[in-house]
């Protein structure tokens, strides 16, 4: 019998806790919102945005592995004849953008907002003829 009063996980258990408030404190105000993946940059001295805010977005997320002009590279097909409906599909269900070339493609939370997606979008879609979002009307149906 050990003459001291031993509690080998009490200090665990309130490391944990101590974490778990930490987290709760700081992560939890935020959740259920997609902060912003960046801000646009501005052109010097002028306070004007450097480029559409969807080719900003699309230059920092996309055009790695899509190309600059959405013609494709050695790790991301080109997306000229995607269109809008196909890169909405991917991006608003998370597919895209990967975390690194050659991740799987799986849904998951978008990376960006809903003023990001529609950005991303309009502008990628510009880069090519493909499709656009159908306008389905339910009424009736």
């Amino acid at each position: 019998m050990i003459g001291k009063d031993f509690r080998p996980l009490g200090g665990f258990a309130a490391l944990t806790a101590l974490i778990a408030l930490g987290w709760l404190v700081t992560a939890g105000p935020l959740a259920g919102t997609t902060p912003p993946i960046l801000a646009p940059p501005a052109i010097a001295g002028t306070g004007q945005v450097a480029g559409p805010p969807g080719g900003v977005i699309y230059n920092a997320s996309c055009a790695a592995c899509h190309g600059s002009k959405g013609t494709g590279t050695a790790n991301g097909p080109d997306l000229t004849a995607s269109g809008a409906a196909a890169i909405d599909f991917m991006v608003r269900t998370g597919r895209m953008p990967l975390s690194a070339p050659g991740a799987p493609v799986i849904a998951g939370r978008p990376a960006f907002n809903e003023a990001e997606i529609q950005a991303l979008v309009d502008y990628a879609a510009s880069l090519g003829d493909g499709p656009p979002i159908p306008n389905v009307q339910v009424t009736g149906a």
